[in-house]
């Protein structure tokens, strides 16, 4: 199979192409540094430069392709929150998705699958009670937002019938080799780790491998099609996830990190770290 990737340079994109090629695929991977990403990676990736959250010569690359994997979009966690950075945050999910499924469309035939990915967000901050299932509504505040237009912007027009769509609701991808966890590591191994705020948030989660199995999954099996929740089913709180981790690792985690302080360090971009919701991942199970 030749799989058109975006985001093939960050956590997830890199797990997955080594997948890819491991199991004797093509992997045709985007990046506004190609050359460097080609020095980095397997040799038998092909890269493509380009951007995708701008129009331009890589969309040709799309041809011959029977499937594509939307993982585009700038990181959201652990920087300062501003006007700058959410209209990133926006137009790197939003305007990438939508070129692509443009590009899609044009190809001559389309891909025969897209998946694309979005995130938990999408459902707005929710207490641990409240299970959330894929039909749950979406929420009200920023991330909702962008997460209603970039999982709208997966829009196949004339295609929509012909291209099986598949759209993943990410939880936090956790792995040793990066992303979240990584970040999370440094204190608890300095025995400086400890819960978020009240800890009583709901933390949804997915382990890497099990997220790119999940891809690989959507990929492969045609009864896959229309929305899921990508992350684990067992719920947690963050006091939970924090204990479970600081006994891992055999350090204390007698320090909490106080919301007040979050919200001095990351401005508006505080209430990721101090809320979150319990997923199901119902479609997931049932099929």
């Amino acid at each position: 199979m030749r799989v058109f990737i975006t985001g093939a340079t960050g956590l997830v994109g890199r797990a997955l192409i080594r997948r890819l090629i491991e199991r004797g695929d093509t992997a045709i991977a985007l990046s506004r540094n190609a050359e460097g990403a080609r020095k980095r990676s397997d040799a038998r990736v092909e890269w493509v430069e380009g951007d995708p959250s701008r129009l331009g010569e890589w969309r040709k690359r799309l041809e011959g392709c029977e499937a594509v994997v939307n993982l585009a979009g700038e990181p959201v966690v652990g920087r300062r929150w501003n006007e700058a950075l959410k209209d990133s945050i926006r137009t790197s999910r939003v305007d990438a998705t939508r070129n692509l499924a443009q590009a899609i469309r044009d190809s001559s035939p389309p891909a025969r699958v897209f998946v694309s990915s979005s995130a938990v967000g999408y459902y707005g901050p929710l207490d641990f009670n409240t299970e959330v299932e894929e039909t749950h509504g979406p929420g009200t505040d920023f991330l909702a937002d962008v997460c209603k237009q970039w999982e709208a912007a997966t829009d196949l027009g004339p295609a929509q019938g012909t291209v099986r769509k598949v759209i993943l609701r990410i939880a936090v991808v956790l792995a040793a080799e990066g992303g979240a966890l990584a970040k999370m590591l440094t204190p608890f191994k300095l025995g400086l780790g400890g819960r978020v705020g009240s800890g009583a948030q709901p933390f949804p989660w997915i382990h890497l491998h099990d997220l790119v199995e999940l891809i690989l999954w959507s990929l492969d099996s045609p009864k896959v099609n229309g929305v899921f929740n990508a992350g684990a089913p067992q719920g947690v709180t963050n006091r939970e996830f924090t204990r479970v981790l600081a006994r891992v690792l055999g350090r204390p985690a007698f320090f909490p990190v106080p919301a007040f302080a979050l919200r001095l360090l990351f401005g508006d971009g505080a209430y990721i770290l101090l809320t979150g919701q319990r997923i199901v991942p119902k479609r997931a199970r049932e099929l």
